[in-house]
């Protein structure tokens, strides 16, 4: 019976930080689609949890985009909310063409050699997936002018687009012969690279702000 507990207490700990992270998520969303009209911080929190978790529903469903034996299938979570999402802030936020395409090709050409096509799924480990992110992330807080909101924006999408077209797209094409079996593509759902792309160069542009505004603030104070 006492051999159960570490067991049970590491299922609570995953669980706990499993949906801690899938609120983030959420948050990270309300924060990049700017809906942002709440009454409290509680209201917010709310519909953070609801989103994360209607996106853990639609993870469940996928649907071929490439019929026949060798075909190709594509998950909703996994690859067409990131891509969606990227396409409605593009507008929203009226961001920039050529940056966009140039960070997206940044992003891309260095997702392309990292990603591995193993038994059906094109899959990009941990750690690897940070570097597209973390290269994305330093040319716009380093190199791209504008607001806060777009360079967010900004990140959010040529990471989501970057890998999807580097890690997906032309990884794909330039596969040879599957022998006749299924590819899945954003098949991890919630934990896809795709997904988390996008989530995550989000997340190093509040990082690099962060830390960016602590070294103007000590630079300041010697002065």
């Amino acid at each position: 019976m006492e051999g159960d507990i570490p067991l049970t207490l590491f299922i609570a700990v995953f669980m706990m930080a499993l949906i801690l992270v899938l609120v983030l998520y959420g948050v990270s969303f309300i924060s990049i689609m700017d809906l942002q009209d709440y009454e409290s911080w509680t209201d917010a929190f709310g519909w953070a949890i609801f989103i994360t978790f209607s996106l853990l529903f639609v993870s469940f469903f996928q649907f071929e985009i490439v019929p026949g034996p060798a075909r190709v299938t594509i998950n909703l979570t996994g690859v067409v909310v990131p891509v969606a999402v990227s396409l409605y802030v593009l507008l929203r936020k009226r961001i920039r063409v050529l940056p966009f395409l140039g960070l997206t090709a940044l992003v891309a050409l260095v997702t392309f050699p990292l990603v591995q096509y193993r038994e059906g799924f094109l899959v990009l480990d941990f750690p690897l997936w940070l570097l597209p992110a973390l290269v994305g992330a330093a040319m716009i807080y380093f190199f791209v002018r504008g607001s806060w909101e777009s360079k967010l924006a900004l990140a959010y999408a040529s990471g989501s687009m970057g890998v999807f077209i580097g890690g997906d797209l032309i990884k794909l094409w330039s596969l040879p012969s599957s022998g006749g079996s299924s590819i899945f593509l954003g098949y991890n759902g919630l934990l896809d690279f795709v997904f988390l792309m996008g989530v995550f160069a989000a997340a190093l542009m509040g990082v690099f702000w962060f830390l960016g505004h602590r070294f103007e603030r000590v630079q300041s104070a010697r002065a």
